[in-house]
């Protein structure tokens, strides 16, 4: 929270929204920087009273409001700052809506596929638009309206099922064990929606599993010796879509988190690599 907090550059007086009051500790720093009310939400209406009944009684001037924080508070906007203490994948527009030209909204931003999650600050423009770059790392829980996505069951190895088998000479190992955080990061980007884990099998070798819930897809692979052994279930060939994104990231030269970005808009959110004027997608 500290790390966030540095990268709103509060300054005083100015009006700030937090998203997810919590026990409203950060509520009460951002006042003692700002001296100013801080406006802040909370899903849980018992949580809120708590934090509430807090910090009035530490006498910091929060108000708290209880409600949808994906929704922000438009009664109390525009802000000059906005803060989740939620992880996202999809940013809110409200959040940018809800926020003055020239000012900040700062969140954990998580893609599925990546074990926590990665700071964004985004400056909003005049024109309603809203852009950043992603920062370091951060776990936060996810924002209740944004869930993380379930797995889809998959058959036993052992057993026969509606799979279609096939070998690959790409290393599960090298994209999905966390070894290469940047190479996850960027695929993550890619398959919107799929999630990864793993089962131990009988003769102690490791099954890394892909999922799309949506669509009902699974994906198993099982490293051997130069060739691995892929199955695929489902409307969509996830191992397929993972080797794509891995090949697209090593001919991008390998970028790391820190090389990509997210423009958020009403019509919805783009990623980018390098620049907004750059390669581009809608996720």
């Amino acid at each position: 929270m500290a790390e966030m907090i540095d990268a709103l550059a509060l300054a005083e007086s100015m009006g700030v929204l937090e998203i997810g009051t919590g026990t409203g500790y950060n509520a009460a720093v951002m006042c003692a920087i700002t001296g100013t009310r801080v406006v802040s939400i909370e899903v849980a209406p018992d949580v809120a009273a708590q934090a509430r009944a807090a910090l009035i009684g530490a006498g910091y001037p929060v108000e708290v409001v209880t409600g949808d924080g994906a929704q922000g508070v438009p009664a109390f906007a525009p802000f000059d700052r906005v803060i989740a203490t939620a992880a996202v994948r999809d940013v809110p527009y409200a959040w940018v809506e809800q926020t003055r030209p020239g000012g900040r909204v700062v969140m954990p931003w998580r893609n599925d596929l990546v074990e926590g999650g990665r700071l964004l600050v985004l400056d909003v423009s005049a024109d309603g638009s809203a852009a950043g770059r992603f920062g370091g790392g951060l776990s936060f829980m996810p924002l209740r309206q944004q869930p993380l996505p379930k797995f889809v069951p998959w058959v036993s190895d052992n057993e026969e099922g509606d799979y279609e088998e096939t070998t690959t000479r790409v290393d599960p190992r090298e994209v999905l064990d966390g070894r290469n955080r940047g190479a996850k990061f960027a695929i993550g980007l890619r398959l919107p929606g799929c999630t990864d884990g793993r089962t131990i099998n009988e003769d102690g070798t490791e099954t890394f599993r892909l999922s799309h819930f949506e669509s009902g897809s699974w994906a198993g692979f099982t490293p051997g010796n130069g060739e691995h052994v892929v199955k695929q279930h489902g409307t969509r060939r996830l191992w397929d879509e993972l080797e794509a994104a891995y090949s697209w990231w090593l001919e991008a030269d390998r970028p790391g988190p820190d090389r990509f970005g997210i423009t958020v808009t009403p019509q919805g959110q783009t990623i980018w690599l390098d620049s907004p004027t750059g390669m581009n997608w809608s996720v």
